[in-house]
Order: structure tokens, then C-alpha cells, then sequence
């Protein structure tokens, strides 16, 4: 559970950064065009849109710790990257667009493994706090974007978060055995049993357990 929220916070820090930030800086000095802007967000969004039409076909037999894994290595870091060392529109569309595409399953799998794993008695204090520990990013990845991009340029602030971001998204890769628990899914709950007429019925027999002030057969 810990791993999920630090993960968690550090993601939000990054993504709240570079939709709030770092894309349109990225726009404004590279392309000096609102147009490619809301085309990047479009990729993004289209990508989301097919990952998650995807992903709840395939949900009931997918592994979750490998759509897990790959989707965040996939839809984190790399588009940072991307906008750090291109000029060009087509190439951080393009990575926008696998980023939708890939993240997509990733809170599905975080939903699902949370009402698994947490008894249904905490599971309003505990989502409640998880939301609360992941959303803190998001307030933080603003600010700390925009003071990053001042001090030190939007190419090397780049590439910091895209490795702070990496860095997150290999914890599942450097300890598996405890992310590998996502592909543990509970058995499903056995339909209860309807009570036969032998003890429902007006000629029930009435069964006397021992030490209930009856006695026991005995062999």
C-alpha cells in the first residue's frame, strides 16, 4: 500500500506539472502555437479513450502486473523525454497519443486491488485517505513546475521530472514479489445455499448438539 501511494504522489506531481506547465511552455517557445496546444491534449485524450475501450475488453484475463508495469513505463516518462530533445510537433503527438493509450488500465487496476484487498468496513477511511496522499501532488507539481522551468530551463527540467518519473514507475520492476500480488485476485463468493426441506419443513427433526445439555453418539 505504501509503494502504491508514494508512487502515486510522485506521478500526479509529475502529470499535474506537465499538463499545467511544462506542455504549454513546451508550445509557446518551440511552436509559438495555441493551435498545437489543444492538439497535444487531443492525442492524449484519444489515446485515454481507445487504451480504456481496450483495456475493459480484455480486463477479466489481463495480468495486472504486467499491464500495470508497462503501461506506466510507457505513459510516464517517455513523453518528457520527447518533448526535451524534439522540436517537432508529429514526434510529441505521437508519444502524447501512446501515453493515453498505455495509462489508461492503470487506475482501473488501482481500483479493483484497493476494494479487494481492503475490508469493506475501512474502505471508505482508507480510499478516502489514499485519494487525499495521491491528490497532494498535484497542488505541488504545479508550483514546483513553474519554479523548476524558471531556474533552470524547460529542457533540464524535463528531464529531471522524466527521471524522477522513471524512477517511480521501476518500483514494480525492483521488487515484483510484492507488485506481483495485483495478479492475485480473491475466489469469488460462493452462492448461499438454500436450506433443504429436511430442516424446514413442519416434520423437521430437530438436531441437538453436544454440550448444549444433550449427549453426544459416541463410537
Amino acid at each position: 500500500m505504501l509503494g502504491i501511494l508514494a508512487m502515486l504522489f510522485v506521478t500526479n506531481l509529475a502529470d499535474q506539472a506537465n499538463a499545467a506547465v511544462f506542455v504549454p511552455v513546451w508550445v509557446e517557445r518551440v511552436l509559438g502555437s495555441p493551435e498545437a496546444l489543444g492538439w497535444v491534449s487531443a492525442a492524449f485524450g484519444l489515446g485515454a479513450v481507445l487504451g480504456n475501450l481496450v483495456f475493459t475488453a480484455l480486463a477479466p484475463r489481463a495480468p495486472r502486473y504486467a499491464v500495470f508495469t508497462i503501461g506506466f513505463l510507457i505513459g510516464g516518462s517517455p513523453r518528457l523525454a520527447v518533448m526535451a530533445l524534439s522540436d517537432e510537433l508529429t514526434p510529441v503527438l505521437v508519444a502524447a497519443f501512446a501515453s493515453g493509450l498505455a495509462i489508461a488500465a492503470v487506475n482501473p487496476i488501482l481500483g479493483a486491488t484497493m476494494f479487494e484487498r481492503v475490508p469493506a468496513h475501512l474502505q471508505a477511511r482508507v480510499l478516502s485517505l489514499s485519494n487525499a496522499i495521491g491528490f497532494a501532488g498535484i497542488p505541488l507539481g504545479s508550483l514546483l513546475g513553474g519554479w523548476a522551468v524558471e531556474r533552470l530551463g524547460l529542457t533540464p527540467t524535463l528531464l529531471i521530472f522524466g527521471a524522477c518519473y522513471l524512477g517511480a514507475n521501476l518500483l514494480p520492476v525492483l521488487s515484483p514479489g510484492v507488485w506481483r500480488q495485483l495478479d492475485h485476485r480473491p475466489a469469488p463468493p460462493r452462492p448461499r445455499e438454500e436450506p433443504s426441506a429436511a430442516t424446514t419443513g413442519p416434520d423437521a427433526v430437530p438436531v441437538m448438539a453436544s454440550g448444549a445439555g444433550g449427549k453426544a453418539l459416541s463410537t
